[in-house]
């Protein structure tokens, strides 16, 4: 099964590289932006970018440079306030 966003177009047929990583996703935070005009990443963003980065090290041993497709798929508990009428 394929879900596409429209005007996008199929990637190409060639090498998947499947990534587990383990643990709850974490969203990407608005850059940050101090009084004096300076710019900064959130370091809980900068701290997941960087555990994605060496998974990815880990289990494929190299970048890749250029365009890629990604497909993602996150598995999440069901919360605990969730009732059966949710």
């Amino acid at each position: 099964m394929s879900i596409l966003i429209p005007g996008m177009e199929m990637p190409p047929r060639g090498k998947v590289n499947l990534l587990v990583i383990p643990g709850d996703p974490v969203g990407k935070e608005r850059p940050r932006h101090t009084r004096n005009g300076h710019t900064y990443t959130p370091e809980k963003t900068k701290a997941y970018e960087a555990k994605v980065a060496a998974c990815f090290l880990k289990a494929h041993g190299k970048r890749i440079d250029g365009p890629v497709f990604v497909a993602i798929t996150a598995y999440m508990p069901i919360p605990k306030r969730a009732t059966k009428a949710d």
